[in-house]
C-alpha cells in the first residue's frame, strides 16, 4: 500500500483509522498510569459483600431450553413470514419435470465443476446478504431468550436480581469502571492476538466480514449483533449463569447446591449464631447488613468481614468456554479466552453484569468501527 496509490477518500479513511488507534493507545497508557498510581497509594481491588452464587444446574437447563425454543421460533418465522420466497422456491422446484430436472442436473454439475476449480483459488467462505439478514433476525430472538431466561431464573430465586449481577445501585459507576477496565484490557489482548496470528500464520476470518466488504450497508446489521445482542446474551450466559453455577458448586459443595444453587443463610441474629453456621454460609446481624456478609472468623470460604475471596477456577473455566464458542473465527478464540478470563474475574470482584456488558459493548464497538473505517482500503499484499 503506497500513499501515492490511494484516493483522497482512502487517505481520509486511513487518517481516521490512525487517529482512532492512536487515541486507543493513549487511553490505554493513561489507564495503566492511573492504575499504577492508585496501587502506589494503597489501592486494591475490593470484592463485593457476597459471592455470585445462587444459580444452579437447573437454571442452566432453563437457559438452554429457552435459547433452543427461541432459535426454532426465529427460523420458523423467518422462513414463513419474513423470507417466504425460500419456501416458495422449494415448492416450485418440486414441480419440475424429469426432463427439466435432468437438464438442470447437468447444468448444476457443470457449475459445480467450475466452482470447485474456482474454490482452489478462493478458499474464503462466502455468505450472502440474505444470510446476514437472517442471522440478524435470529439475534433478535437471542435477545428475547436472554430476557425471558433472566425473568424465569430471577423468579425462581425469589426475585433476587443480585444473584444475576443486576442491581439498580451503582449503575453509572459501573459504566465508568467498565470503560477503564476496557482500556486496561486492550494492550494484553491485542498482544496475544498478534502473537497468535504470527505463530500460527492464520489470519482472522469471518464470513460476515466478507459480506460486509461486498455489501457495506450490512454494517448496521452486524453492529446490532456485535454491539447490542452479543454483549447482553454472552455476558448473561458466560458470567451470570455459568460463574453463578460454578460458585454454587464451589461454596455449596453439596449435590443440592449444584443442582438448585447455593444461598447463604440469612436472619442470623447474633455473633454466636454466625460462628456456629457452616463455614461456607454467612449471615448478617441486622437488616442493614447484607445477608451474605460474614464475620472475619469464617476464613474457610470468605476472606474477611463483609468480603469473600472468589476462587479463580470459575473465571478460567468460563473464559475457556467463551473462547471456544468462537472457535470458527480463525485463531481469534485464543485472545478471546484471555478476554473471557479477565471478564470472569471482573464479574467475580464487582458482581456487576452491567459492568461486563459495557466492557463487551465497547470492545465489540471498537472492532466494528475500525472495520467500517477500513472498508474500501486496499489490502496489504
Amino acid at each position: 500500500m503506497k500513499p501515492e496509490d490511494l484516493t483522497p477518500d482512502q487517505v481520509l479513511q486511513l487518517a481516521a483509522l490512525g487517529f482512532v488507534l492512536i487515541s486507543l493507545l493513549a487511553a490505554s497508557i493513561t489507564s495503566w498510569g492511573i492504575l499504577f498510581y492508585r496501587i502506589s497509594q494503597g489501592f486494591r481491588f475490593q470484592t463485593s459483600s457476597r459471592p455470585t452464587a445462587s444459580v444452579g444446574f437447573v437454571d442452566c437447563l432453563i437457559c438452554l431450553w429457552v435459547v433452543v425454543s427461541c432459535f426454532a421460533l426465529a427460523v420458523a418465522t423467518w422462513k414463513t413470514f419474513v423470507n417466504p420466497k425460500d419456501v416458495a422456491a422449494v415448492e416450485v422446484s418440486a414441480e419440475v419435470t424429469d426432463e427439466q430436472a435432468n437438464r438442470e442436473s447437468a447444468t448444476v454439475q457443470d457449475l459445480a465443476s467450475d466452482a470447485s476449480e474456482e474454490s482452489k483459488e478462493k478458499k474464503k467462505p462466502k455468505i450472502s446478504k440474505e444470510d446476514v439478514l437472517g442471522s440478524g433476525w435470529v439475534s433478535m430472538f437471542q435477545l428475547l431468550a436472554a430476557f425471558v431466561t433472566m425473568t424465569i431464573v430471577a423468579g425462581r430465586l425469589g426475585w433476587d436480581w443480585r444473584a444475576l449481577g443486576l442491581s439498580s445501585t451503582g449503575v453509572f459507576r459501573d459504566m465508568g469502571i467498565g470503560a477503564w477496565v476496557l482500556f486496561l484490557m486492550l494492550p494484553p489482548i491485542f498482544l496475544v492476538n498478534i502473537a497468535t496470528s504470527m505463530a500460527s500464520g492464520i489470519e482472522y476470518s469471518h464470513p460476515i466480514i466478507d459480506a460486509i466488504k461486498t455489501y457495506p450497508w450490512l454494517v448496521g446489521v452486524v453492529a446490532f449483533q456485535a454491539v447490542i445482542v452479543a454483549p447482553i446474551t454472552e455476558e448473561f450466559l458466560f458470567r451470570g449463569i455459568l460463574i453463578g453455577w460454578f460458585e454454587s458448586a464451589h461454596f455449596g459443595r453439596k449435590a443440592n447446591a449444584i443442582l438448585f444453587g447455593w444461598k447463604p443463610k440469612a436472619n442470623l441474629t447474633d455473633q454466636t449464631d454466625l460462628q456456629a453456621a457452616e463455614p461456607i454460609y454467612s449471615g448478617g446481624r441486622d437488616d442493614k447488613l447484607s445477608p451474605y456478609s460474614a464475620p472475619a472468623s469464617q476464613s474457610a470460604g470468605l476472606e474477611a468481614a463483609g468480603h469473600y475471596s472468589p476462587p479463580w477456577w470459575p473465571a478460567i473455566l468460563s473464559g475457556v468456554l467463551f473462547g471456544l464458542a468462537h472457535f470458527s473465527y480463525g485463531v481469534s478464540w485464543v485472545p478471546l479466552i484471555v478476554f473471557g478470563i479477565i471478564m470472569g474475574r471482573v464479574y467475580q470482584i464487582r458482581q456487576s453484569l452491567v459492568l461486563c456488558i459495557v466492557v463487551h459493548m465497547l470492545f465489540n464497538g471498537i472492532n466494528i468501527f475500525n472495520l467500517w473505517l477500513s472498508l474500501g482500503l486496499p489490502t496489504q499484499k
